[in-house]
Formats: structure tokens, sequence, C-alpha cells
């Protein structure tokens, strides 16, 4: 199954930085969208912008039109993804690799607490392995690390979840 991106993905003036403040700002919520929707249909965790082996191919140069998004809006794209939680750079001082987060933390702790309630996991311990590995149907499945990590964290702190720890690292919950 292919993703299918929104026709304005196939509308030149998208991939230029609009002069108008409000048509910018719709702009990048449109590009945010479509960045999201498309990391989550293809269960990418993390993004490569970098143009010559990235994966990021697809979403930003549009062969179709021949348009390609040009280097300042992206970085305006990202730093509003990274201000609203969406994504983070992987390393500091590397602007090519981003963790994306198609829900942010607080929808991802809302999801996995959702699912803890609903499959009867309540009373369990699971590990950071299972939770990651052994419930294919789930969208949490496959979750990088970082991300689950911060999300057991926020259960912790919500008192929703007790983490168990083993060196100072997360390797399960009690639920």
């Amino acid at each position: 199954m292919e993703f299918k991106f929104p026709k304005i993905h196939d509308f030149p003036p998208f991939y230029t930085k609009q002069p108008h403040e409000g048509t910018y700002k719709a702009q990048i919520e449109q590009w945010i969208n479509i960045i999201l929707k498309y990391c989550e249909f293809k269960h990418i965790w993390k993004l490569e912008l970098n143009e010559s082996n990235g994966n990021y191919q697809e979403i930003f140069n549009n062969k179709k039109i021949e348009r390609k998004i040009n280097d300042n809006l992206l970085q305006d794209i990202i730093n509003e993804m990274i201000k609203l939680e969406y994504c983070k750079y992987i390393n500091k001082g590397d602007f090519k690799n981003i963790l994306i987060y198609w829900k942010n933390i607080n929808e991802w702790s809302l999801k996995l607490i959702e699912w803890i309630n609903k499959s009867g996991q309540n009373g369990s311990i699971l590990t950071v392995y299972e939770i990651q590995n052994n419930w294919p149907n789930e969208e949490f499945y496959g979750i990088d690390d970082e991300i689950i990590y911060k999300v057991l964290e926020k259960l912790e702190k919500d008192k929703k979840v007790a983490c168990i720890r083993e060196n100072n690292e997360i390797v399960g919950i009690k639920v």
C-alpha cells in the first residue's frame, strides 16, 4: 500500500517560502501534517534529511512537478516541529538527522495507557522489549528506544506506571 499525498503536495508554490505571514504559517502547518502522516504510515521513527541518501526524498522532492523544498523552508518546518514537540535532533549540531514523534510524548503516553487498559495488562510487568516488539498491530510497534523511554518516564511521573531500572536504564514497567 502506498502513501497518498494530499493535493497541496502537487502545488508548485508549496515548495517555496510564502511571503505573506498568514499563508506561510498555514504552509508550515500543512508540511508538518504531511511529514507526520507520512512517517506514521511508513512507521518511520528517524528521518534523514541528507539529500543524497536520506529517506525524505519522496516527501520533499516531488518529481512529478519537478519541485524540491529548499533548505531554509525545511529548516523552518523542522524548527516548528521541535517547538511543538513532534521531533528533535538526534545529535546536537547534526541538523540532518531527526527523531520523529508522529505523536508527541503526551499523545504516546495516552495511547500506551489506553492500550494497557483495553488489553488487560493492568497489574502486569512488561519489558521495554515486549512493548516495542510483541504487538505488531499496535501503533507503538517498533517504537524507537528514546521515544519509549520518554513515554515511560512521563507515565511514571504521572504515577500511571512504575519503571523498573537496571543500571539506570528503564528495562520494564509495572502497570
